[in-house]
């Protein structure tokens, strides 16, 4: 299904009881799979305030979050023929399709937060022309093998962390402790002096 707009903030029916929620989010997500649109709309105004604060949660961005959810019920209603009720509840399916959308979203945004001061890694996978390419590269290799040794270690750390394991300034501030602003400095004090580095080595 593609084209899907749906507003984020419909009114939210009212309480109920778990069960009783669960039960009507099970009704809709067997309609969606069976290609009702009925029940993607009801399903939506059950389910999105909670998807949408999931979402607002992780992305700290009310505009991200919203297009993040049309993401989400885009997905929901491709793969709802996928839920089984007898391994998850209802909600927490929805849910889990939601955080790993928003954690699509935090990759994307590092990688296009990092673009811009990549240069001296482009430098690493730079083709060389002419015979010698091999011996370029490994002597690439050894350069930036050098450069980040000499970074100081909460910069080694980081990048390390961030280019070869793929971790988000986010995860990096929980795994380090450290606060996420001082994260975003620390790869990007990082990522200067490596590029620097590079230039001097060549």
């Amino acid at each position: 299904m593609t084209g899907l707009i749906l507003p984020y903030s419909l009114p939210d029916t009212g309480k109920m009881s778990s069960e009783a929620e669960n039960t009507r989010v099970v009704h809709h997500l067997t309609g969606c799979a069976q290609g009702n649109h009925r029940d993607l709309e009801q399903l939506y105004r059950l389910t999105s305030p909670k998807l949408f604060g999931l979402l607002l949660r992780m992305l700290k961005s009310q505009a991200i979050a919203e297009d993040c959810l049309q993401q989400v019920y885009i997905k929901i209603w491709n793969h709802a023929g996928s839920f089984d009720p007898r391994k998850a509840r209802a909600m927490t399916w929805l849910s889990t399709i939601a955080r790993n959308q928003a954690l699509d979203q935090l990759r994307k945004q590092q990688r296009e937060a990092l673009e811009p001061d990549d240069s001296a890694l482009d430098t690493i996978s730079d083709d060389t022309p002419g015979h010698d390419d091999e011996l370029v590269r490994q002597q690439h290799e050894k350069q930036v093998h050098q450069c980040v040794g000499d970074l100081p270690d909460n910069y080694r750390q980081c990048i390390k962390l961030a280019y070869f394991d793929g971790l988000t300034h986010a995860l990096l501030a929980e795994k380090l402790q450290v606060p996420l602003g001082t994260v975003k400095t620390w790869v990007r004090r990082g990522l200067m002096r490596l590029k620097t580095c590079m230039t001097k080595s060549i």
